[in-house]
């Protein structure tokens, strides 16, 4: 709760003033009534790290991780709370509280001092009421390593838990201190924010100190960057260590995840001859008792607490843009791909208003990029363009890519390329031999082609978009395999029935022809609706038929048909026999993306349909 914070909000609020080094700062706090049967009372500023959102003129509140489930706040005005003191010492913080139908009285008073001391002690609690701690007096401390100080060190939280929930089922109303106040009592605080969230519903709630590294909640919902609003001040713990140990405590507190561990900021600084180790200040119980070993084992100075400004350069990507975009979107807030210095964006559509935004926060988190476009993912032309928008950065599209042992040079903005899909293309390299025939039908500029050409098979590369076709010819004396590849710029119907009819009937007439002929069909949306034109491609009788070709055709069922209706539709009895579906990946909600493998059939390139009437054919996106 930060100090000196006013926020008047009418029959909703109570005032408690803090003294503070003699200084009297009253602080205004909000009253939630679903929380623990209305024993909460929390200051605003807590309820802004906790990220619990206030809509006050609806009179309603609610976590914002979850904005569906709101609670109303009182509806009737609030009875008159009494005006509770805390007496800040240099060792010590009193709090007290009052009881609401007779504000003058005071049940009870209770030191956070008292409270360490006591569940130092390694004293078993009392099974019944709590009795007020400072009765019990101050034991003697237990020396650093000791059995006992090792189970009080296990079971102190548990009992700070225990003597809390206990005066929450006594009073009313509890009344918390500011976490910086108290910050030498480093397990106070961890319990602080445990009990917080023992009290919330069902949603987790975190204390001021678990979200402190977390960028502000004012940036929620920006649609033009300020990097500035990104600054602010954050309390981290911290051990000041010695230089001849400071080496050891730091790799076993990064074995653990103990140290603060965010972008553009070392965890250990100079400080004189010593060195200060930051630590992460959301830590778990298990690692709460690690560092508590630590601490003992070395014999160091206990937990402390320093301030740091953090901002905009001390997060990455992905944190930035889960801090601004809306509250409700999925943890991975969007998705990108990487190609050369360009950045291509896939962005939801209830996300189009932060597409801006998106696109600043990617340009300045990669240094080597340049370049952030989104590419609308519908193919409109038989060229299978795609329509897309710069986003931020320089309009610059030609780049060289390098996969595996190739590269690859293209216009981004004017051919397809997708980069996820390197793992299924080294798939389909293990399945064709050397010396293979190759066809492939849709081959953009060339990333199945020139590696298969680099492995001398044989290959007939084809795509009817002049700009792939214009590429297609570059990199195939870019990667000096033109002794192995022909390349064509026809439309892909034309293109089965002339260059693979063609080639097969040579084929089949070769003597003593041990090689195997595949045809690949690469461009998910619309591929599939090719293969029927492989459906009486040889009409007449030939003299002599080899081995039949294996084709690898990508498909996503189309809108409105399940799986199994698209492979009815397709695949007859025959291919069947010999249909082997894989699944490629999940592109989207409902949108896979399959490879169908299985061998041609005499039956099906021997039927003479005659020639089927010209359809136009839509296609989408390509591996």
């Amino acid at each position: 709760m930060a100090e000196g914070i006013r926020q008047n909000i009418t029959a909703m609020s109570a005032v408690v003033n803090l003294y503070i080094e003699g200084k009297v700062i009253p602080t205004e706090f909000l009253v939630l009534p679903e929380a623990k049967g209305n024993k909460t009372l929390l200051g605003r500023d807590f309820l802004n790290a906790a990220g619990i959102v206030l809509d006050v003129q609806g009179g309603k509140w609610y976590f914002f991780e979850n904005p569906r489930k709101q609670c109303e706040f009182f509806k009737k005005p609030l009875e008159e709370i009494a005006i509770s003191a805390f007496e800040l010492r240099e060792d010590e913080v009193t709090y007290e509280i009052a009881d609401p139908a007779n504000p003058d009285q005071v049940l009870g008073t209770y030191h956070i001092s008292a409270l360490k001391d006591y569940h130092e002690s390694g004293v078993e609690r009392d099974t019944g009421p709590v009795a007020p701690l400072r009765k019990r007096g101050r034991p003697k401390k237990l020396p650093p390593g000791s059995e006992l100080r090792r189970q009080q060190n296990q079971r102190g939280s548990l009992y700070l838990r225990f003597v809390l929930e206990g005066l929450l089922d006594s009073y009313r109303y509890i009344v918390f201190a500011h976490p910086d106040i108290i910050a030498k009592h480093y397990s106070l605080c961890k319990f602080y924010s445990t009990s917080v969230q023992n009290m919330s519903i069902e949603i987790q709630i975190f204390s001021e100190r678990e979200l402190s590294v977390f960028p502000p909640h004012k940036v929620r919902g920006m649609k033009v960057l300020d990097r500035d609003a990104f600054r602010k001040e954050v309390s981290v713990p911290f051990l000041l260590v010695t230089f001849d140990i400071f080496g050891e405590v730091v790799e076993l507190l990064k074995q653990r995840d103990c140290l603060l561990d965010i972008d553009n900021l070392q965890p250990v600084q100079d400080i004189g001859k010593d060195k200060i180790i930051l630590l992460n200040p959301d830590l778990s119980e298990e690692k709460l008792l690690f560092l508590s070993q630590c601490i003992h084992t070395f014999d160091v100075s206990n937990v402390s607490w320093r301030r740091i400004t953090v901002t905009y350069e001390n997060w990455n990507a992905q944190e930035i843009l889960k801090a601004i975009l809306p509250i409700n979107t999925n943890n991975k807030t969007t998705i990108y791909s990487i190609t050369g210095h360009i950045i291509h964006v896939c962005i939801k559509p209830e996300l189009k208003d932060f597409k801006y935004v998106i696109g600043q926060v990617l340009l300045d988190k990669h240094p080597n990029i340049r370049t952030v476009i989104y590419k609308v993912p519908i193919i409109e032309d038989k060229f299978h363009n795609l329509s897309f928008e710069l986003l931020a950065g320089v309009p610059e599209y030609e780049i060289l890519v390098k996969e595996k042992n190739f590269q690859y040079a293209f216009d981004f903005s004017k051919v397809l390329w997708n980069p996820p899909l390197v793992k299924e293309r080294e798939q389909i390299f293990k399945k064709i031999e050397s010396g293979d025939l190759v066809y492939d039908v849709f081959a953009d500029v060339g990333k199945y082609a020139i590696p298969l050409a680099g492995r001398k098979c044989h290959v007939h590369a084809n795509d009817i978009n002049p700009d792939s076709y214009k590429w297609l010819c570059h990199n195939v004396n870019l990667n000096k395999v033109t002794q192995y590849i022909h390349t064509y710029n026809l439309d892909e119907k034309g293109f089965i029935q002339t260059i693979v009819k063609n080639g097969l009937i040579d084929f089949w007439s070769r003597e003593n022809n041990n090689s195997r002929v595949h045809v690949l069909l690469n461009l998910p949306s619309c591929a599939i609706d090719f293969l029927e034109t492989f459906k009486g491609l040889f009409s007449e009788n030939l003299l002599k038929v080899g081995v039949m070709p294996i084709i690898n055709c990508y498909f996503y069922p189309k809108k409105g048909e399940t799986y199994k209706y698209t492979i009815d539709k397709y695949f007859d009895d025959e291919a069947k026999k010999s249909l082997k579906i894989s699944v490629i990946r999940l592109v989207k909600a409902k949108s896979v993306l399959f490879r169908a493998t299985y061998k041609l059939t005499k039956k099906t390139l021997f039927l003479d349909f005659g020639e089927p009437p010209a359809k136009k054919l839509k296609c989408g996106d390509e591996n």
